[in-house]
């Protein structure tokens, strides 16, 4: 599929909109490209769209762990054993969405993250992390490079389970995973907002990977990769400008820039 420069401008803005918030929140961009690209270009299939998502989600990925490896803020021993569960679950994802007829895609999509929405904003919110009772998890200690200190437990069995059904559900959605990981890594597991956003970072390129060879194996993106380009090249530039940003905002309004996120586009899609 060749697109001339006045088509690839709007996708790479689109790439560097989407990469620049999904950064900012640990959430890849791939919440703001799927919904976008349902709409604009309705010529597509809904795994096409969700395979070329999760090729631009990728590259935001390893881009936005680039930029939170240098702050420091990545718990790499809590990352790694949620990859390994969220692996399997992205690959069967991929494989799921290719049954799944668009409206209905849309719906349930829509539906989701307006649920996650609310839940983010009227949760109980406490900016040091921590779940109450959780003293049995595993101890974790971050230093950042600006001398931020993040003192808290985790709990791994249970965020292996949940990382592993995320795995599957973004993969299938195409976006990405961070969109459900951040708050389910802050409310249900304790992690403080800047690991939670900078470790589901670190998992977005590894995880969405085993969903992009699936997707190519498929031959789901045969064709696309012009636009596959054009919007991985805005969400490369987006993933280090998103994560400048985040330097420079508190816990609580990095949570109030993911739960508007997920409500417009939430409602968006069910309208």
């Amino acid at each position: 599929m060749l697109l001339g420069i006045v088509d690839i401008a709007p996708l790479v803005l689109l790439g560097l909109l989407a990469g620049t918030w999904g950064v900012l929140i640990g959430a890849g961009g791939g919440f703001v490209i799927v919904p976008l690209l349902l709409f604009f270009k309705q010529e597509l299939e809904v795994f096409q769209v969700t395979g070329i998502s999760l090729m631009a989600v990728m590259a935001n990925g390893f881009s936005g762990a680039v930029a939170y490896w240098r702050l420091g803020r990545i718990d790499y021993k809590s990352g790694l054993a949620f990859i390994a569960a969220a692996l399997p679950g992205s690959v069967i994802g991929a494989i799921v969405v290719n049954f799944i007829p668009r409206d209905a895609f849309q719906l349930v999509l829509g539906l989701l993250l307006l649920a996650v929405a609310i839940y983010t904003i009227f949760k109980p919110f406490r900016p040091s992390g921590g779940v109450r009772g959780n003293v049995n998890g595993m101890p974790r200690l971050i230093r950042d490079s600006l001398g931020n200190v993040y003192e808290y437990k985790i709990r791994l069995k249970a965020g292996m389970g949940i990382t592993f059904f995320v795995g599957f559900l973004a993969s299938m959605l195409g976006v990405g995973g961070g969109i459900f990981n951040v708050p389910a890594f802050v409310f249900l597991l304790g992690m403080p907002v800047q690991v939670a956003t900078a470790t589901s970072q670190f998992m977005l390129g590894i995880v969405s990977l085993g969903a992009n060879i699936t997707n190519l194996l498929q031959g789901d993106v045969s064709g696309y990769w012009t636009m596959i380009i054009a919007l991985s090249g805005g969400t490369i530039l987006g993933a280090q400008l998103g994560a400048w940003i985040s330097r420079r905002l508190s816990s609580a309004l990095i949570i109030r820039f993911l739960a508007i996120g997920l409500a417009l586009v939430g409602a968006r899609l069910v309208l």
